[in-house]
This record gives C-alpha cells, sequence and structure tokens, in this order.
C-alpha cells in the first residue's frame, strides 16, 4: 500500500524506496507498474465523485 500512496502523493523518494522494497520481496516490474495504474485509476474516480459532489448544490440552486 506504500508504493501506490507514495505514487499518489507524488514522493518520488518514498516511490523509489518503497518499490525496492517490492521488488526485493519478489514482484515483477509489471506488477509493480500494474499496482501504480490501478491506484491512479481508482483515486482519479474517486476525485472525480467527490467534485461531482461539490457542484451538485451549485447545480440544484441555478435550476
Amino acid at each position: 500500500w506504500s508504493l501506490v500512496v507514495s505514487a499518489i502523493n507524488g514522493c518520488g523518494m518514498c516511490l523509489e524506496a518503497h518499490e525496492k522494497v517490492c521488488r526485493e520481496a519478489g514482484l515483477s516490474a509489471e506488477q509493480i507498474q500494474a499496482a501504480v495504474r490501478i491506484a491512479a485509476t481508482v483515486h482519479a474516480v474517486a476525485r472525480t465523485l467527490a467534485a461531482e459532489e461539490a457542484l451538485v448544490p451549485q447545480f440544484a440552486a441555478a435550476a
């Protein structure tokens, strides 16, 4: 989890450290990349939903 949190937060030093731990644990580069891609997608969806929820009252007031 630390790897994907670091990727989402954009912390390069932390990302490198966590990637090293994942590689030492036997994960391949493809597995690590897949985890980061999935986390980025989930994060983007969550941010989009939060933004939509924040805008709903504004649209309701305008109607």
